[in-house]
């Protein structure tokens, strides 16, 4: 099979170098080209028309958000955010997400750190997966995000008091596992669920940490069930979802009861659905 064409979009001449040489180590894909800013991204993704382009979320000139918001009406690409683990970060990231990118994954560190290779297998994962999916998949995922409406976050101080979460164990039991691609899918799911489900559910996104609680407070507004990012000694309630948080495993007491974990990954990621699943499987 050819291999899978990718274009390089970051202001920091050290990330571009060191994302090119991780890349072109990896099988199955090839560095195409590289740009500083989101303009010069676009003019290279008309030039080039790579495959998938991993594309940096703050720079001069023209942002990522900007160039992506532009990209899948101009020139409809596969994308793979890089973003730093930061509020603001996971925030402008969702928000890529919500605007057609395929896939998330965090800069340790800052754009020049020297670590780039610690997330060197999620981002070749990233790559391939993005690569991988159908036109019609990519076109029905940039679709729903084209008709998405904008979600109007609460603020901290416009929030209002936090909901009281349930206490009585759930009879029945909803686990839905999603990876690349996945947050555009959950939010359509969740916004199309009723509310009254007659079942708990609990998701497992893979997701870096500090990413899962923006994630959940846009699931929380986007349907009639109340969402939010699972801690532990929460009860798995029903006509409620909770969400797997970043580098943790969520797995279920007996009675019923959250309980978060660091036991090393599995299948690569933390949380793994497996996890869950096995874990719930006796109770429910």
């Amino acid at each position: 099979m050819p291999p899978t064409r990718v274009l390089i979009v970051d202001d920091s001449a050290f990330m571009r170098h060191a994302l090119g040489r991780l890349l072109s180590e990896a099988d199955g894909i090839e560095v195409v080209g590289s740009a500083g800013n989101g303009e010069l991204g676009l003019e290279s993704a008309r030039t080039l028309r790579p495959d998938v382009i991993t594309l940096d979320v703050e720079m001069p000139v023209m942002d990522g958000l900007t160039m992506l918001r532009r990209l899948m009406i101009e020139t409809p690409t596969r994308v793979i955010m890089l973003s730093s683990l930061t509020i603001e970060g996971a925030t402008i990231s969702l928000d890529a997400l919500d605007s057609g990118a395929i896939d998330v994954v965090a800069k340790p560190g800052g754009s020049l750190s020297i670590n780039i290779g610690r997330v060197g297998d999620e981002l070749v994962a990233s790559i391939r997966a993005a690569a991988a999916m159908s036109e019609a998949s990519f076109l029905g995922h940039r679709q729903r995000a084209q008709a998405r409406r904008p979600l109007a976050l609460p603020t901290a101080q416009a929030a209002g008091p936090t909901r009281t979460r349930q206490t009585v164990v759930a009879q029945r039991l909803v686990v839905i596992a999603s990876s690349t691609g996945g947050p555009s899918t959950l939010h359509a799911l969740v916004e199309g669920l009723p509310g009254r489900l007659g079942a708990g559910i609990v998701i497992v996104q893979h997701m870096p940490a500090g990413f899962t609680a923006s994630l959940a407070a846009r699931l929380d507004v986007a349907g009639q069930l109340p969402a939010a990012e699972a801690r532990a000694g929460d009860v798995l309630a029903a006509e409620e979802i909770v969400l797997a948080p970043g580098n943790h495993h969520l797995i279920s007491s007996s009675s019923g009861r959250v309980q978060l974990t660091q036991l090393p990954p599995v299948n690569g990621v933390r949380p793994a659905a497996d996890v869950t699943l096995l874990s719930v499987a006796p109770t429910w």
